[in-house]
């Protein structure tokens, strides 16, 4: 039986809720976090919480402005000009390895690496695993049978996967970033800062592996 114009294929949603949902709990979490420290611990937001936040609230707000689809006409543009008419993932590229020079040169001068180079590296590298792995996902995902309403579906299982466990990753994170001075937990700053470097890196890897094929 073949399909009617007006039936459209179901997009795939990560854990069965609306689109763009996990971006917006992630966020959120994020934001709700900053905001509650902000307002009774001041004096202990660590900066890379905040490197996080605003991480987080620029990678949204880029995300939700893909989400109209894009006229025929304007999807034939970008199909064929790439940003200043260089090859495909030129721009992003450039500024890793800017990004990366500029933290050489700082080690070279001093021994500290400025935080906010830091996280734009750790949301580079985290954005790069997240594309790739989508990439290998449908690459996978296309050599597999069509899956039918009984079949195993690879790109579902690991979209639903990866979003559980980022989801996980970031509640743990916020919580234990609230947790710490509300009951003055005693614990180093070197593993405050690694904790939220590790949100600094899903969240590049989770925006990096929903973003559109047209980016």
């Amino acid at each position: 039986m073949q399909t009617t114009s007006s039936e459209k294929p179901k997009e795939f949603t990560p854990l069965n809720l609306p689109l763009g949902s996990v971006r917006a709990i992630l966020t959120i979490s994020i934001a709700l976090t900053t905001l509650f420290l902000a307002l009774f611990f001041p004096d202990q937001i660590p900066n890379s919480l905040r490197n996080v936040f605003i991480v987080a609230v620029a990678f949204y707000y880029s995300s939700r402005a893909t989400v109209q689809p894009l006229a025929p006409r304007s999807q034939e543009l970008i199909k064929s000009h790439s940003p200043l008419f260089l090859p495909t993932a030129t721009v992003r590229v450039s500024l890793a390895l800017i990004t990366g020079v500029a933290i050489v040169l700082t080690l070279l001068g001093r021994n500290e690496i400025p935080s906010f180079l830091l996280t734009v590296l750790i949301t580079i590298i985290g954005f790069s695993l997240g594309v790739l792995v989508k990439e290998v996902t449908l690459f996978i995902s296309a050599r597999i049978k069509k899956p039918t309403p009984s079949s195993f579906d690879f790109k579902a299982l690991m979209g639903h996967l990866q979003a559980a466990v980022i989801l996980t990753v970031v509640i743990l994170v916020c919580s234990m970033d609230v947790v710490i001075p509300v009951f003055a937990l005693t614990f180093s700053s070197e593993w405050i800062i690694l904790m939220n470097q590790l949100l600094e890196l899903v969240i590049g890897y989770y925006f990096g592996s929903r973003i559109s094929r047209r980016l």
